[in-house]
């Protein structure tokens, strides 16, 4: 590979289905701390998971989009990724339903599972949490605190410690 590809950032559409479209951000750049993780990113924002997108391709990480978690679904049955980051409140199949179907067929993937959410306040939302033992976000969050979170959720790393705690 050349030093030109080393930086390149390439955007396509992988698919389009009545459940939703889907966005990959191939990102050929690595951080000098860590590997380049493949990541998922559920969230009916568009304009949020545009900008999640940039910020992980930023830290030399690659995503894939899903604006529902049914699509999301299907995509993880077929293909490995590093970490989730998935919306608690979604039309359809909520974040909580997502992570107890993951739970079901891949729990080692749902233990990487970082919900966001908008709606931290709510006493289900944070009694979810709290059960789950997932880190989370509360939207919105700064690129220091997405870049935290990862660092902290990253198979093999040592870092991960109480799990059920706010990523920032």
């Amino acid at each position: 590979m050349d030093d030109q590809d080393e930086t390149r950032v390439e955007r396509r559409a992988i698919g389009t289905a009545a459940v939703g479209k889907v966005m990959h951000l191939v990102s050929t750049r690595v951080s000098p701390e860590l590997a380049s993780l493949r990541i998922v990113v559920i969230d009916d924002e568009s304009v949020l998971l545009e900008l999640i997108v940039e910020m992980l391709s930023a830290m030399g990480h690659s995503a894939l989009t899903f604006s529902n978690a049914e699509a999301a679904l299907t995509e993880l049955a077929v293909s490995s990724h590093d970490i989730i980051f998935a919306d608690l409140r979604m039309p359809g199949m909520s974040g909580q339903e997502f992570y107890h179907r993951l739970t079901a067929v891949d729990a080692a993937l749902a233990a990487r599972v970082v919900f966001l959410t908008g709606d931290a306040a709510d006493m289900q939302t944070r009694r979810f949490l709290k059960e789950s033992g997932r880190r989370w976000l509360a939207k919105p969050f700064t690129f220091a605190a997405l870049a935290k979170c990862l660092k902290t959720v990253i198979p093999g790393r040592s870092t991960i410690s109480r799990l059920e705690d706010q990523c920032a």
